[in-house]
């Protein structure tokens, strides 16, 4: 049976939508992580700057977007509840999908990602200011739509 008409049918299992998926990333399709190098910055007037980045990677899959990133910096200036990251390829302005964790000082926390064109935007989960000082650590998973 063909993978589209696997999944077309009404007793689609999880082991034949986990053989689609593996099928789909597999290396005879030629997708591969692609490191990005992102530029961070934050809102307002608050700043996020020596940053180091764990990892940055993104897949395209024609217009579907996948990243993941982690990174670690010091937020500066007057506190604000906005961290952003550039996006490895332009999105469209109003694809938004993503989570992460983020690390305010106490601990980790919950947070969500966000997208326009150009920028990952990353927040607490309540949307609370960050706190000031060093290791404002974030790891986000998620994809968009590309422009």
């Amino acid at each position: 049976m063909a993978y589209a008409d696997s999944i077309r049918s009404s007793g689609v299992t999880t082991a034949q939508i986990a053989t689609l998926i593996e099928g789909i990333f597999s290396s005879g399709y030629g997708l591969t992580w692609t490191s990005w190098v992102p530029t961070y910055g934050a809102s307002g007037s608050m700043t996020y700057t020596s940053v180091t980045t764990t990892f940055a990677k993104y897949i395209q899959v024609g217009k579907l977007v996948f990243y993941q990133i982690y990174a670690s910096g010091t937020t500066g200036g007057t506190a604000s509840n906005q961290i952003t990251a550039t996006l490895p390829v332009a999105g469209l302005s109003d694809s938004r999908v993503g989570s992460c964790i983020v690390q305010d000082g106490s601990g980790n926390i919950t947070g969500q990602v966000f997208t326009n064109a150009t920028n990952l935007l990353i927040y607490k989960y309540d949307t609370s200011n960050f706190g000031l000082g060093a290791s404002r650590l974030f790891i986000a998973v998620g994809f968009y739509e590309a422009a």
